[in-house]
């Protein structure tokens, strides 16, 4: 389970397949079907980009593409690889810019920093998502040097990719998960930011 906590709470969950767990890398994968956990406005009106107002969190399931995640610890973003489902078809790197996850019994939990970067298969990128990350920073839930640091990050993954270091290889590129592997489902317990431990 992959908890993205904001504000004390809950404010993202999703299901995911652990591929690889070692001392220098951790890689997970969902793709459609997995499930997930995405925060709404409590009347209902729609989803929650920023977590700027009050927000529930919705039932759902991811209904997109296959998404292969490289973690590594003491990074402050992980880097997920998209691909089309049905094709495999790549599609694009995408910089996740989060706090370091740290394990939890049922998974591992981070802060996402709100911005984020798209790197296409030729190497051309982009910010995402600058307009959530000046609203965090106007609600007082991001300081100016914080979004500075949160860029400067940003700037080391693509420093990665032009150097083609991992997962910016063809390499990667050709992963597959394994056919026998079925959507996953959250675990029992995955709303409580308690250790079953307390």
């Amino acid at each position: 389970m992959h908890r993205d906590v904001q504000r004390g709470r809950v404010w993202y969950a999703r299901a995911e397949i652990v591929v690889e767990d070692g001392s220098e890398r951790m890689l997970t994968y969902w793709g459609p079907g997995a499930e997930v956990r995405v925060p709404g406005a409590p009347d209902g009106s729609g989803q929650v980009r920023v977590p700027t107002s009050p927000w529930i969190l919705q039932p759902g399931a991811w209904h997109s593409f296959g998404v292969l995640c490289h973690w590594r610890p003491g990074d402050r973003y992980s880097i997920w690889l998209f691909w089309e489902p049905h094709t495999w078809r790549f599609d694009r790197w995408y910089v996740n810019l989060q706090a370091p996850f740290t394990r939890t019994a049922l998974g591992f939990d981070t802060t996402d920093d709100i911005l984020d970067i798209e790197i296409r298969p030729n190497g051309q990128w982009r910010w995402k998502d600058e307009d959530e990350l000046e609203e965090a920073i106007r609600a007082g839930i991001l300081s100016t040097m914080a979004a500075e640091a949160i860029r400067s990050e940003g700037i080391d993954a693509v420093e990665r990719m032009k150097a083609g270091q991992d997962p910016f290889t063809g390499e990667w590129l050709q992963w597959r998960p394994d056919d026998r592997w079925s959507a996953p489902s959250l675990p029992a317990g995955w709303d409580s930011l308690r250790s079953p431990s307390d």
